[in-house]
């Protein structure tokens, strides 16, 4: 998670994209779409594999029950998947 973030040229965002994964304390605001469950589970597990924070230190705050089930998945999956490294 901490190394080098590279992104598909297809992306315009590409800078913004990079930056917010390795910034973790920035904050992010994104339309519809943008993956930010995604990028909410990947800053998630930095924080982790960086030391930055344990477990019960992350809030994760999203909008709706589908996304909060979204994210409470898939972070648990890269948790585990951390977890086993």
């Amino acid at each position: 998670m901490t190394g080098s973030v590279t992104f598909p040229p297809r992306f315009r965002d590409s800078s913004a994209r990079r930056r917010i994964a390795v910034d973790l304390e920035t904050n992010v605001e994104a339309g519809v779409g943008s993956g930010k469950p995604t990028e909410l589970v990947n800053r998630m597990v930095a924080l982790l594999a960086s030391g930055t924070a344990q477990v019960g230190q992350i809030a994760a705050v999203t909008f709706t029950r589908k996304v909060e089930a979204l994210t409470g998945l898939f972070f648990g999956m890269e948790y585990e998947l951390l977890l086993a490294h």
